[in-house]
Formats: structure tokens, C-alpha cells, sequence
């Protein structure tokens, strides 16, 4: 009797987990659909092309590798969000930065997720993203590294919840709800991906959102430190910050 008992037990465990896949593979497929270019793509973009500045110029390393801000938010143990920027003219620095923080993250094994933009010299060839999109393609992203959604037993994702979600404000839900199971990740963004107007309303709403987000995390038994780096070059994305930025 007990021996049929644990059968059946490993059977119904066995059948939750099919269910979970089933629907981790659904939710993935639905938020596939989006604008961007694979994420390892582009990251070899910036990688490549900081590698070629480097070659002619050895010297090129800047000053944001020692920069006491940086630092701080580096090490210490709470969620917190940064922004670094650089004028136009030299906005190859803070790329390239962001580059070197996607290998140093991942020499530690530490999860990090990334949207850079990759330029392109044809006008008509740029696609337009849109916040939300943003916000999707980053669940889309941790989703793929977070495996312990597929061990929970009470498994809180669904993908109707996922198909229904319209607004920003239900992408953030959604973000917050796939970050359960990270002890620390990192969300690198570049913003010239967004236009103007896109990019303004980013600085007067994610940076809130985001600090909304990292309270709630705060909240949970096993809470998640979420590191939020901005990179940036244009002015009009950091005019009228508060001076904690």
C-alpha cells in the first residue's frame, strides 16, 4: 500500500511538472513576438567593436571603471538602480563600459540581463520600441535563466495572465513575479533604443517604478537584490533628475 502511495505521489509530481512545462513553454512563445535582435547578438556587436577601439588605442579604458559611485552600487547588498551617462560625441565609452560589465558579470556567474542598441546607418531600418516592449523582452530574458519556476509546486505564472497583460503597469507584475528565485541579478539598458518621447516618459516613470519594484522585492521571505544600470548619451533622458541620479 505505501509503495503505491509513493507511485502515486512521484506520478502526480511528475504530471505538475509537465503542466509547468507546458505552460513555461507557452508563456515563452507568446512573449517571443518581439522587435529586438537576439540579446547575444548584439552583445557580440558591442564586444566587437570595443575589442577594435582597444587594438588602435591600449590606452582607452575610462575613468568609469574607478568611479566611486559605481562602486557603490556594485557592492552594496540592496536593489538599487544607476544611471551612466556620456555626452554624444563619446557615447562609445559607455557602451563599451556596458560590454565590460556583461563580461565581468558573467566571469562571477552572476544572472544579468541586457537590452543595448544596436545602431543602424539606415533611418528607414530602425525599428521603434516602445517601453512595454522593453519591459517584455527583460521578462522574456529572465524567464529563460530562472529554471526554479519549473520546481515550484504551486506554480504562480500563468499564461493567460501573460496573453491578457495590456498595460505597463501589468509588465512590471510580471517582471516582479519572474524574479522570484534569484538571490541577485542585473538589468543593463541601453535607452537610445527608445525614441524621445518614449525616452523622456522612461525617465519620469521606470525610475519610480523601478524603486516601487525593488520595495516590494524587499517585502518577500527570500527577497531578490536587482541591480538596474542605465547607460545613456542623450541629454534629454537625464534633464530635470533628481540629484540622486
Amino acid at each position: 500500500m505505501e509503495s503505491y502511495s509513493t507511485l502515486n505521489h512521484a506520478r502526480l509530481l511528475d504530471t505538475n511538472r509537465s503542466v509547468c512545462e507546458i505552460q513555461f513553454s507557452q508563456i515563452l512563445s507568446f512573449i517571443h513576438a518581439s522587435p529586438f535582435d537576439p540579446p547575444e547578438h548584439i552583445r557580440q556587436f558591442y564586444s566587437s567593436m570595443r575589442n577594435r577601439r582597444r587594438q588602435h588605442d591600449k590606452f582607452l579604458l575610462h575613468a568609469l571603471h574607478e568611479s566611486p559611485s559605481l562602486k557603490t552600487f556594485g557592492t552594496e547588498p540592496t536593489s538599487s538602480q544607476i544611471i551612466v551617462s556620456s555626452p554624444f560625441r563619446t557615447r562609445h565609452l559607455v557602451r563599451d563600459f556596458a560590454a565590460d560589465v556583461l563580461d565581468i558579470l558573467d566571469g562571477a556567474r552572476t544572472p544579468v540581463v541586457w537590452i543595448l542598441h544596436k545602431p543602424s546607418s539606415d533611418i528607414s531600418e530602425q525599428k521603434l520600441i516602445t517601453r512595454i516592449e522593453v519591459v517584455k523582452q527583460l521578462v522574456y530574458q529572465i524567464l529563460q535563466k530562472n529554471h526554479t519556476m519549473l520546481d515550484e509546486r504551486s506554480f504562480s505564472l500563468s499564461a493567460v495572465r501573460f496573453q491578457s497583460a495590456r498595460t505597463e503597469n501589468e509588465w512590471f507584475a510580471l517582471l516582479g513575479s519572474v524574479l522570484a528565485g534569484f538571490k541577485q541579478i542585473y538589468i543593463v539598458v541601453d535607452t537610445a533604443l527608445l525614441g524621445e518621447i518614449e525616452e523622456e516618459r522612461l525617465t519620469t516613470t521606470w525610475l519610480k517604478r523601478f524603486r516601487e519594484l525593488f520595495a516590494e522585492l524587499r517585502n518577500r521571505p527570500n527577497s531578490t537584490v536587482v541591480k538596474v544600470l542605465f547607460i545613456n548619451y542623450k541629454p534629454t533622458f537625464t534633464q530635470g533628475l533628481a540629484a540622486e541620479y
